[in-house]
């Protein structure tokens, strides 16, 4: 991941001791020149538990088969799911945004 922040300052004309300044500020400001830059790749899971749950989210544990009533030779039931992406890139990370200020000192 990258991402290129820009801040642009314009000081106003100062009238004596006192300055008045105008700064615009640009965060991820290469998602803002191409909406595929500067993405942010995170846990794609609705709990907390990060990236160890989405590695095991790959292949899930469905179900049991016990043959002959013995509980010894139980053997686990796995489903694999190959279009399972653990991280997405889809959020408000991944934008751009701006801020605009003003500065007054004296």
């Amino acid at each position: 991941m990258n991402e290129v922040d820009v801040s642009i300052a314009q000081t106003l004309s100062p009238v004596r001791f006192q300055n008045l300044q105008v700064r615009l500020d640009v965060i991820n400001f290469g998602n803002l020149l191409n909406r595929k830059w500067g993405r942010q790749a995170f846990s794609d899971q609705n709990s907390t538990c990060g990236q160890v749950c989405s590695a095991t989210n790959l292949l899930s544990h469905v179900g049991t088969i016990v043959t002959g009533g013995n509980q010894a030779t139980a053997q686990g039931i796995f489903t694999f799911d190959p279009t399972f992406s653990p991280y997405n890139s889809d959020n408000a990370s991944s934008n751009y945004r701006m801020q605009l200020s003003l500065r007054y000192s004296f």
